[in-house]
């Protein structure tokens, strides 16, 4: 193609002729010689035609131009050369915002205590978008590569890498719009009541238990509740009496309470600390709902 025509340079017949596709014809006429044999056929004898049933001032067929030779690209014909960045990458660009948001939003999800559940359960929907997405789009990649003589695996990397994401993003999404008024809900109720991060290293002597053995007990009994938060029981113990010192003393049960998050089926998790009936030791320290 002459990129500056817009003309089709064709070879055939042993000879070179010029094609315009807005128009559909050849701008070089046929042989004489060549007409003479469509005599016997409707519009046969013109000869600009693409075929022999298209003429000038009929609709044209969109047929192909016929030719012996095979038809090769301006090697320095670059269609891409007078379009912007956005308007080539904007596919791109816009599949790694969205995943790049979703990512963000699942990450602030985790750390605020109200919605860490929330933000758990959109990333395992993410993940599993994320490895379907993964086997489907390297597959299908990855095949087309295989038909068009490329290599099967390159374009299984390829199809699997934009497979991933596309699914993480997805799955996520999904379960945010499914979940969005109770993440809201979570949110608010916890922002509404003071959300509270344990520091298991504020050390204090004011409150102990009444023994060593008491608080051992204790820390093998209620540490697996806490999650791996405390890795010692003087760091269990510092954090009964950060509870203590930040919570809201109960007069029912004779302890001291401080909200922490929101369980995964809704419910307002404290950490509990129990005192002696004089107050003057601590007597349990759990995760407790309320």
């Amino acid at each position: 193609m002459d990129t500056e025509t817009g003309l089709y340079c064709i070879y055939t017949d042993g000879r070179t002729r010029y094609y315009d596709p807005v128009l559909m014809m050849y701008l070089d006429a046929e042989t004489p010689e060549n007409v003479f044999g469509n005599l016997n056929i409707i519009n046969g004898l013109d000869r600009n035609a693409i075929t022999v049933d298209n003429n000038i001032n009929l609709i044209p067929n969109h047929d192909n131009i016929y030719t012996s030779s095979e038809l090769y690209p301006d090697p320095f014909y670059d269609p891409d050369a007078e379009k912007s960045w956005w308007e080539i990458n904007w596919k791109k660009a816009v599949q790694w915002i969205s995943f790049c948001i979703m990512v963000a939003v699942t990450i602030l999800l985790l750390i605020i205590p109200g919605t860490q559940a929330h933000g758990m359960g959109m990333l395992m929907a993410g993940i599993k978008f994320a490895i379907s997405g993964a086997v489907i789009g390297g597959l299908i990649v990855g095949y087309i590569n295989s038909k068009n003589g490329y290599s099967f695996w390159d374009g299984f990397v390829e199809g699997a890498i934009c497979g991933a994401i596309n699914g993480y993003t997805t799955g996520a999404l999904l379960y945010g719009i499914a979940n969005f008024k109770d993440i809201v809900a979570s949110a608010n109720r916890a922002l509404s009541k003071g959300v509270y991060v344990l520091d298991p290293k504020i050390k204090s002597d004011i409150y102990q238990f009444e023994s060593r053995a008491k608080l051992l007990e204790h820390f093998d009994r209620h540490n697996s509740q806490f999650r791996g938060l405390y890795e010692t029981a003087d760091d269990y113990l510092a954090g009964a009496n950060n509870v203590i010192k930040n919570g809201t003393y109960n007069s029912t049960l004779n302890g001291y309470q401080m909200y922490y998050r929101i369980t995964s089926k809704g419910k307002d998790l404290y950490h509990f600390v129990g005192m002696t009936r004089d107050g003057a030791y601590i007597t349990t320290y759990h995760p407790k709902i309320f």
